[in-house]
This record gives C-alpha cells, sequence and structure tokens, in this order.
C-alpha cells in the first residue's frame, strides 16, 4: 500500500476495522522497518449465567436452577444469579434499575455472583472492566419479573361500623381474613387517643397461627368497655392489623379503622332521645304518605284511565314508593335503637 508523505516528511495510515491480528512494516527509498504486529484484543463478555431460586417456605414450591440472567419469580424469593467472562476481570459491577452501582467481589479472575431478594419488576445490568481497562462493547440488561404475593383481606364482619356507646357497653365483635398464600399474624388493634400509638387488646383473640392458614375466622368475641375504666366522653379508634407470610414486609394491611364514641349516660340517654326522635318523625312521613296515597287512590279509582303513565296514577305509586322507603329506614333505625340500649345495658332506663 503506498501512504502519501507530507512535505515536512511525515506519514500516516489507519487501519479500519481490525479484526483479527495485523503484521506490517514500511519501506521507504532504500530503507526498511522491522515487522510490527497489531493485536486485537477481545474485549469482556459475560459468557455463562446461572441462578438458583429459593422460594419463600409457604409458597410450597422446590427450589431450581436456572441457565439464563432474565429472573422471573414469586415476590419474596431469594436468587443468586452466578455469573462467568470470557477472561481475567479487573472489576465487576452490579446496577439496579439504572440507580446506584454495586460493586461485586469476584471469586476468581473470571467468575462473580450476586444475591437478591426478588421485591419488584425491573432490571438490572452487569458492567465488566477487563485486566487491561477495557469494557465490554455494550452492557447487557437483564429483566427482572416479579409474580406479586397479593396482600391479605381482611373483612369486619360485626359490627363493621361506628358506635355510640357509654363505657358500661358490651359489644359484640367478629371479622375474617383470606390471604393468597399464608397469614402469620392477626391483631386486634385500638387507640384511645389520636397522640398514642394503637396497642394491641388482646392476644388470645386468634391463638397461634401455622404460617399454612390461608384463612382466619375467629370466633366472635365480646368487648368489655369496663373493663378499660374510661372518664369522660372519649373516642375510640379500632382495626384489624394483619400480616402474611410475605418476607419483603410488604404483606402488612390494616381493615377499615372504625370509631366508638364513648359517653358519659347523661350525654348518651340525649343521644338515644334524638335517635327516637328520628325514628318519629320517619314514621310520622311513613304515615303522611301512605294516607295521601289512600285517599288519591279512592279519587283516582273512581274515573281509572287504565294508563299505567297515567299522571296521578303515578303520584299514588310514588307516594307508597315513598312510604315504603320510610319503613325500611323505620326498622334499620328501630333494631340499632335496641341494639345501643341492650350493649349499654340500659332497658330499665327506658322501659
Amino acid at each position: 500500500l503506498h501512504v502519501p508523505v507530507s512535505e515536512d516528511g511525515e506519514a500516516a495510515f489507519t487501519f479500519e476495522n481490525v479484526g483479527e491480528p495485523v503484521t506490517f512494516y514500511l519501506r521507504g527509498g532504500d530503507y526498511e522497518t522491522d515487522s510490527y504486529r497489531l493485536e486485537v484484543v477481545e474485549k469482556p463478555r459475560i459468557s455463562v449465567i446461572t441462578a438458583y431460586y429459593e422460594y419463600p417456605p409457604y409458597a410450597g414450591l422446590e427450589n431450581q436452577k436456572v441457565s439464563s440472567g432474565q429472573l422471573r419469580g414469586l415476590e419474596g424469593t431469594k436468587v443468586q444469579v452466578d455469573f462467568e467472562s470470557t477472561k481475567p476481570l479487573r472489576s465487576a459491577t452490579f446496577e439496579l434499575n439504572g440507580k446506584t452501582e454495586e460493586p461485586l467481589v469476584l471469586d476468581s479472575p473470571t467468575k462473580f455472583s450476586k444475591e437478591l431478594v426478588l421485591s419488584e419488576s425491573g432490571n438490572y445490568t452487569i458492567k465488566l472492566v477487563d485486566e487491561l481497562g477495557f469494557r465490554e462493547y455494550r452492557p447487557e440488561v437483564y429483566s427482572i419479573e416479579v409474580i406479586p404475593d397479593q396482600l391479605p383481606v381482611v373483612t369486619m364482619l360485626a359490627p363493621g361500623k361506628d358506635l355510640v356507646t357509654t363505657s358500661q357497653a358490651h359489644m359484640n365483635f367478629a371479622f375474617r381474613v383470606t390471604d393468597d398464600f399464608g397469614i402469620t399474624s392477626v391483631e386486634f388493634m385500638h387507640a384511645t387517643s389520636a397522640d398514642i400509638p394503637a396497642s394491641l387488646l388482646s392476644d388470645h383473640i386468634t391463638g397461634p397461627i401455622p404460617q399454612s392458614v390461608k384463612e382466619i375466622v375467629p370466633a366472635p368475641f365480646v368487648w368489655d368497655l369496663v373493663k378499660m375504666k374510661l372518664q369522660g366522653n372519649t373516642t375510640i379508634d379500632y382495626f384489624v392489623k394483619v400480616k402474611d407470610c410475605n418476607p419483603t414486609g410488604r404483606g402488612t394491611v390494616e381493615s377499615t379503622h372504625f370509631k366508638i364514641n364513648v359517653l358519659k349516660p347523661t350525654d348518651f340517654h340525649l343521644q338515644i332521645l334524638f335517635e327516637a326522635k328520628k325514628i318519629l318523625s320517619e314514621a310520622q312521613l311513613a304515615y303522611k304518605n301512605q294516607k295521601a296515597a289512600y285517599i288519591k287512590s279512592g279519587v283516582w279509582g273512581k274515573q281509572p284511565t287504565g294508563n299505567p303513565e297515567d299522571e296521578k296514577w303515578r303520584e299514588i305509586l310514588d307516594l307508597q314508593d315513598s312510604s315504603h322507603r320510610s319503613t325500611e329506614a323505620l326498622g334499620r333505625w328501630l333494631k340499632e335503637l335496641n341494639e345501643h340500649i341492650e350493649r349499654n345495658k340500659m332497658q330499665d332506663d327506658f322501659m
């Protein structure tokens, strides 16, 4: 190959797309240089990946070995990934979801490993630097697919609503807890002030819980407010706290928070009277609407049109429907009023 020489006697040549070793020398006039050899250095790359999966005990799955860097498993699964490079390394780095890099310890010049717990889907990157300082051509990106462990579900069966009581109340409670894999703890919590952390009401409500249990329906229990020795009006916040078998710690949930407004007996009497007045008003409304419907139907019956869309007929139906709704509300409120009185053992006060 002829290489042009500049006016100051210099010459330059570029070897393009070098993929294998090249031997060359220079000749000018009657002078010839020694031979030179251009070696091609292979950049480091990962040649072997082996992933060892250790599933959570509650999953009931056998541990397995997979020859792939693409990770997929149940949330909480422990994975050890062993890597082997094509050449000796100076360093290897692990990067999760494009964030902080973590230097890895080399087990040998070409081997290293990384342990992680599958907690969320994403990806990771392995970056290599060989002994000569060369990096890989392009860092490999591997996916992480996490199969989520669903959160436990808590259902408050009774009473499942806010309550108004006195400090003498005895209240019946019941709830159900379910999970897709297993439950480790169930706690009935309460707090008498927003400034005080909630505490466990009793450790005798559920008893020991085997990890394999996927549904818990404790026997209904009675909460006796007398034992709390409450003074004056106060508000109690209560809920159920549940933790499942997920080792990541994310499987903890709380049920809906309900409140118990604890009133002094005199204030509770006023509350009952207010409820009774509300019931009386609803009863009067039901009577008024039903009476009006009766009178209008008598008038309409003398000259019926037979048309279901007749305006007067529709008015009669609307009055009856309103009376029916009032009657249903009346039944609910009477039941609740009776429960209030019985729960606080005040039958003699209102009979």
